[in-house]
Parts: C-alpha cells; sequence; structure tokens
C-alpha cells in the first residue's frame, strides 16, 4: 500500500491505534485521518505522533481530499530520497578511511570508528569526558580555538589545518583537519 486513509472511529479501533501500529510497520507510510467528529485537541494530536493530515467528513473538506492524498504520497517520496540519501552518506562515513566528527559546542555528537580508533578510544561516551578540546595538543590548542571561534563568527577560517592531538593514552599524533561549519536548520 502506498497510503493509509483511517476512520478516526473504528469499531474497536480508534484513529491513534492505527497511527501507531502503521508507524511502528513502516514509520515511512503516510496516514491520513478522516473523521466526522473531530476536535482541534484530536486534529493536534493526530499530527504529533505523525499523522500526514487530518481530514474531517464535511463537503469542503472531503472535496480537497484529492489534493490532500497528493501532497501525503508526494512528501511520503521526499522522505524516502532523503532517508536513501542519509543511508548513502552514513555509510560512506562509517566506512571511511578517514576520521569523521560532528561536534556541537564542546561536544562530540557523532564519530566513525576510525575517528575512535585514531584517538583510541572505545566509544563516543568515552570520548565526551575528555570533549573535542582535550584531545589538542596544549602546544596547538589556542591556535585551533581561534580557527573555531572565527568560524562560528562566520569570519573566514582555513578550511584545512594541521594541528598535533593527544591520544587516550597520551601520544602526540599529527592531524589534519578539514572543517565544516554547518548552520542548524529548523
Amino acid at each position: 500500500y502506498d497510503i493509509i486513509l483511517s476512520d478516526f472511529n473504528i469499531l474497536g479501533f480508534e484513529g491513534f491505534k492505527v497511527l501507531d501500529m502503521a508507524r511502528q510497520k513502516n514509520p515511512l507510510m503516510p496516514v491520513i485521518i478522516v473523521t466526522g467528529t473531530g476536535s482541534e485537541e484530536i486534529a493536534v494530536e493526530a499530527m504529533k505522533r505523525g499523522a500526514a493530515d487530518y481530514v474531517i467528513k464535511h463537503p469542503s473538506h472531503v472535496r480537497r481530499l484529492p489534493e490532500t492524498i497528493r501532497r501525503a504520497l508526494e512528501g511520503c517520496r521526499i522522505r524516502e530520497k532523503q532517508q536513501e540519501s542519509e543511508d548513502l552518506y552514513r555509510t560512506a562515513v562509517e566506512h571511511s578511511n578517514d576520521g569523521f566528527a560532528l561536534v556541537k559546542g564542546d561536544q562530540h555528537i557523532y564519530v566513525n570508528e576510525k575517528f575512535l580508533n585514531l584517538f583510541g578510544y572505545a566509544s563516543l561516551d568515552e570520548l565526551k569526558v575528555d570533549g573535542p578540546y582535550g584531545m589538542i595538543h596544549p602546544d596547538d590548542r589556542e591556535r585551533v580555538l581561534a580557527y573555531s571561534r572565527r568560524r562560528q563568527s562566520g569570519k573566514a577560517a582555513p578550511e584545512r589545518y594541521e594541528y598535533k592531538g593527544v591520544r587516550k593514552d597520551g601520544a602526540t599524533i599529527c592531524i589534519e583537519a578539514s572543517v565544516t561549519h554547518a548552520v542548524s536548520r529548523g
């Protein structure tokens, strides 16, 4: 099936149960709740739970149902393509010979296996104890922090630079960093 249209009140089933079951089976499947006795609170809750839309059985609303279905299906196609893209990117990063790290503020939020191995850590949780700046040799820490401050302020900073890193065991390693400052959306 490409889409689920469900009445909110079905004998023995209520619309949220249908919605929750659909989310469990296929999180990307668009579900449109159709009801004759809806309320704004139910509509808001349905959307929070992932409904693609909420349609009241009133002639003016039902007339728009074909367009609502088209929008829900297009949204599903976009989410599927986005998921494919994210899966491909994740696979490339996870299997790369380069270490990758995503840093937000003073915390690593993602690192690949190669990054962990490079710095001698077993897990992201273990790495979070030292934080990203604790892994920079004291001789280079101020210079790297200055690059970071310039990037965060929007001023140009080198995209590539070298610095001395410090492994968990205290050994010094040479790092060539390629840094991008990402802007959060939403």
